[in-house]
């Protein structure tokens, strides 16, 4: 795993090169008003070395088959959110490589998955999302309860070898957690409680089951799955990608962590309403708050009361807004845990933040066999409001060629952000195949994370299972 290697993550370099061992995220969370729990005022910081990757790993066809068989088969993924499949017979389709997996509300408070291929002729028994009574073949009709108990054969005459307790559809391993639900073709996996490790707890208070699917946004990437994680799991990129971001976010003072002992999570804090600590001169906190309220508001900013950072005064606007707006209660929640960019990932693809104002999911996974594009989906939660019924979750908005801000109803500030962090995808992965050396250079401390994605890959790699 590496060794941990201090309780404060590395000192901040300025743009000459002086260091400044008090900026910190540590210090940063010192000066807010409403302090977060223990487990994020420690860094977890974990050397993993300096060895390289080989672009091998984002453009090889044997690459992805030895994912596929080794990993993939064998890792709990984000199928769907319980409220897709709210009445019995809704199905979600989930396809990854050449695996299709049917995800029914079977009865209601059961959810299984099956593979999606009938036992006759191997046809798919459903095509897209789709809500039944029955799971019946359209070519030649052989149907199954909705438990994946063989219920029908036409002309069973001419079955003799079939028997209903040897023709039960195939099954993946079902389990939830915070309304979500995950799959795992492995029927031998380890409990999800295990895999998930710290997310649980570190996110309880999130209440992520009373949430719903408010939006729905899916794009096929022109670049291999590990690359749009990896996309978003570093703030290193933010000053050439995102530049308009400097003046309210503060990349350079990110805290990237690998808490001991934790194979499939790891996680980043980013800091919001403070500047980037390399920019000279440095803004006013008004200059800072000015910008937050231009960017993610798009109107002017009051001044801030005596008393005030631009960080404590926009956490107590978003936790009054967020309060008014959905009856629960925020006011105890920490400036961290509303303003910042605090983001979890799951190995092997989902990407899940613990901040009110960041209320998104990632996800990506292979684009069936091709090594060179990738299925992406973005999921915004909606918090459910206090006292009201649950909204239909939103359906899954094909964005085809169009980009984020082409789509009216997305958020201005985080469609300009997401579209910059896309644009760089198609260009790596050309430049992946044009790579003369073949190999790929990874920061020690705030690239930890990939490397720790790809050290969890290669340990299911190496095992055959």
């Amino acid at each position: 795993m590496g060794n941990n290697v201090s309780t404060e993550h590395q000192p901040i370099v300025d743009g000459q090169g002086v260091r400044r061992p008090e900026t910190t995220y540590q210090a940063l969370l010192r000066r807010d008003r409403q302090l977060p729990a223990d487990d994020m005022r420690t860094a977890f910081p974990t050397d993993l070395g300096l060895g390289t990757l080989s672009t091998d790993r984002y453009t090889s066809e044997a690459f992805h088959r030895l994912e596929v068989e080794r990993m993939w088969r064998r890792t709990w993924q984000l199928a769907c959110r319980e409220e897709e499949i709210a009445a019995v017979g809704d199905i979600v389709v989930y396809d990854l490589a050449e695996h299709s997996l049917l995800i029914v509300r079977s009865a209601p408070d059961e959810i299984k998955a099956f593979h999606n291929s009938c036992l006759h002729r191997g046809t798919k028994l459903c095509t897209a999302d789709t809500s039944v009574s029955r799971l019946r073949c359209p070519y030649h009709g052989f149907t199954w309860s909705l438990d994946g108990r063989l219920a029908e054969v036409p002309a069973r005459w001419d079955f003799p070898q079939i028997r209903d307790d040897k023709h039960h559809l195939p099954e993946a391993k079902v389990e939830r957690w915070g309304g979500f639900v995950f799959i795992n073709m492995d029927r031998a996996a380890a409990p999800l409680e295990h895999y998930l490790e710290d997310i649980p707890d570190h996110m309880a208070h999130m209440n992520f089951a009373d949430h719903y699917l408010s939006g729905y946004y899916r794009k096929v990437l022109p670049c291999n799955w590990k690359a749009a994680i990896e996309a978003f799991i570093e703030a290193y990129h933010v000053a050439e990608t995102h530049p308009q971001s400097r003046g309210m976010a503060d990349e350079v003072c990110t805290q990237y962590d690998v808490l001991p002992g934790r194979r499939h999570t790891n996680r980043n804090l980013q800091p919001m309403g403070v500047p980037c600590a390399t920019l000279d001169p440095q803004p006013t906190d008004q200059a800072v708050l000015d910008e937050m309220y231009r960017l993610m508001r798009g109107n002017a900013a009051p001044a801030i009361p005596h008393g005030h950072t631009a960080r404590t005064f926009m956490a107590e606007e978003v936790r009054r807004g967020m309060t008014e707006a959905t009856g629960h209660d925020y006011t105890a929640f920490s400036d961290a845990e509303t303003l910042d960019n605090i983001q979890y990932l799951l190995f092997p693809n989902m990407v899940l933040f613990r901040s009110l104002a960041i209320p998104i999911v990632y996800r990506s996974r292979p684009n069936g066999n091709d090594p060179d594009s990738c299925i992406f989906d973005l999921m915004l939660l909606t918090r459910v409001p206090r006292g009201g019924p649950r909204p239909d979750p939103a359906a899954v908005y094909e964005m085809g060629s169009k980009t984020f801000r082409d789509v009216a109803e997305f958020p201005p500030f985080f469609a300009q952000l997401y579209d910059q962090d896309l644009s760089n995808l198609r260009a790596q992965q050309q430049g992946m195949h044009a790579s003369v050396t073949k190999l790929v250079e990874l920061s020690r401390y705030q690239e930890v994370r990939i490397r720790h994605l790809h050290r969890t890959l290669d340990s299911y790699l190496s095992d055959d299972g």
